[in-house]
């Protein structure tokens, strides 16, 4: 989290997280049911702002997605602990929590890459074929809103939150990843100011951008 926000955060002294990953379906749905939290039945999972728990199930079957899913949903809650005044939108959110989708089994423990398997494809070759959901709509979707209307979409949706933050995270150009750590430390204090006033020339970063994830 260092490598994310520059500074080591702090989370409360008795803070903990509990998490219930859940094998099939069923189980999951009762708990969101138990829960009020009817509108995560499409998810794979999820973590609200107002409680400790990281809630997931195995929706692909596939049990290193799974263990992303838990790492995402945990991602958000710690960002709901250290920065618990801030508004984040969609796609920051998400593109933060995707980002420690990233890492990789080195045979004796798990190490961060922040390079999502998972996301990298679908923004790639979408961006290869001009298909790509286009940046000013990308920061101003809601991911829920999206799994709950259109699924295929919303993979889409993730995978470049993901990629756009990567990008401006790790892009060469100095001022931009100068520029969106501003961003991310005004989102952090409870603003709502827009990507847009910290990246006038949008049309050119999103270029970039899309020049930049085609390559990788």
């Amino acid at each position: 989290f260092r490598t994310f926000y520059g500074d080591e955060p702090k989370l409360p002294a008795k803070e903990k997280m509990e998490l219930f990953a859940f094998r099939t379906y069923e189980d999951y749905r009762r708990y969101c049911v138990e829960q009020k939290a009817e509108a995560q039945l499409n998810a794979a999972g999820f973590a609200a702002s107002d409680s400790n728990t990281v809630v997931g199930w195995n929706k692909t079957r596939n049990g290193q997605q799974f263990l992303q899913t838990m790492v995402h949903e945990a991602a958000h809650l710690f960002w709901y602990r250290v920065a618990p005044g801030a508004q984040a939108p969609s796609w920051f959110a998400e593109g933060m929590a995707t980002y420690f989708e990233g890492y990789a089994w080195d045979g004796k423990g798990y190490k961060l890459t922040f390079v999502s398997e998972s996301r990298l494809p679908f923004a790639r070759e979408a961006m290869k074929g001009g298909r790509q959901i286009p940046i000013a709509d990308l920061i101003a979707g809601d991911a829920l809103a999206l799994i709950n209307k259109d699924p295929t979409k919303a993979l889409l949706f993730y995978a470049e939150c993901w990629a756009l933050n990567y990008f401006l995270c790790r892009t060469q150009n100095k001022a931009w990843r100068e520029a969106y750590a501003e961003y991310r430390q005004s989102v952090a204090r409870g603003n709502a100011e827009p990507l847009t006033k910290f990246f006038p020339d949008l049309g050119r970063m999103e270029a970039e951008w899309v020049e930049f994830v085609k390559g990788m």
